[in-house]
Parts: C-alpha cells; sequence; structure tokens
C-alpha cells in the first residue's frame, strides 16, 4: 500500500488459494469497493478521502472454483 496523491491510496492484493497456499494468477476481478472499517498481485487504486483505517472488499472470479469468492482487507490510509 503506498499514497497515490492526495486523497488517494494504492493497495496491492495478493489471492491465495487456501489449500495450498499458493498465489492465483488469471483471476477475474469482479468488483472491489472500500470502506471505512476495521506471483498473482492485483493493484487497486480507490479514494480515500480521509486518513484513517479503510477495508478494501473484493470479489473474484477463479478458475477451477464454481462460486465467487470473496474477502476483505484491512489497511491504513494516509492522506
Amino acid at each position: 500500500m503506498q499514497p497515490a496523491g492526495p486523497g488517494k491510496t494504492t493497495v496491492a492484493v495478493r489471492l491465495l488459494h487456501v489449500p495450498d497456499s499458493k498465489p492465483v494468477e488469471g483471476a477475474v476481478i469482479l468488483g472491489a469497493k472500500t470502506d471505512m472499517g476495521p506471483a498473482g498481485l492485483y493493484r487497486f487504486l480507490t479514494e480515500t478521502s480521509m486518513a484513517g483505517k479503510w477495508e478494501l472488499i473484493v470479489s473474484a472470479k477463479v478458475q477451477g472454483e464454481t462460486d465467487t469468492i470473496s474477502g476483505a482487507i484491512t489497511f491504513d490510509a494516509a492522506t
């Protein structure tokens, strides 16, 4: 995670296949949103209007999985 200008933060997310902890490559990210709250590297540029704790919620379709996979990452943003 790193500042990307006033009010913006770049957040890098690595998706891991839980059974073997290997990075997931080729996933199609279906959506991502942030909310103020508590080898396959995906980067998101998000607007963080104020400093503090934020949560990035990610949903992805992963090859070999029938269901959509979702997860949340908490990060600190600086303005």
